[in-house]
């Protein structure tokens, strides 16, 4: 399952909000070819939905969520510009 940071909720928000997207829609991720990729769509009843205050942010399917395995969405920050980073928390297993 995908959890989100509080600093990428609040940077994803403010993107949003700045490109006049409404409330109810949020950022789609989705597998591509190259990897994953965000766009902008509306959640749908398969959705996990990750929202910020009142509005949407982040809409997974609930299939790519399970099968995606632990990962947190982040921001970084290089060379002044805000960056989506999807990182896998390692599992640290003690025998």
């Amino acid at each position: 399952m995908i959890s989100v940071s509080d600093l990428a909720k609040d940077v994803l928000m403010e993107a949003l909000k700045a490109s006049g997207v409404p409330a109810d829609r949020g950022l789609r991720l989705k597998g591509g070819d190259d990897g994953m990729e965000l766009c902008i769509d509306q959640p749908a009843e398969q959705d996990r939905v990750i929202t910020y205050g009142d509005s949407t942010v982040l809409i997974i399917d609930i299939e790519l969520d399970e099968s995606i395995g632990e990962m947190v969405l982040e921001i970084a920050k290089q060379e002044g510009r805000h960056q989506i980073v999807l990182r896998r928390l390692s599992k640290n297993t003690t025998n």
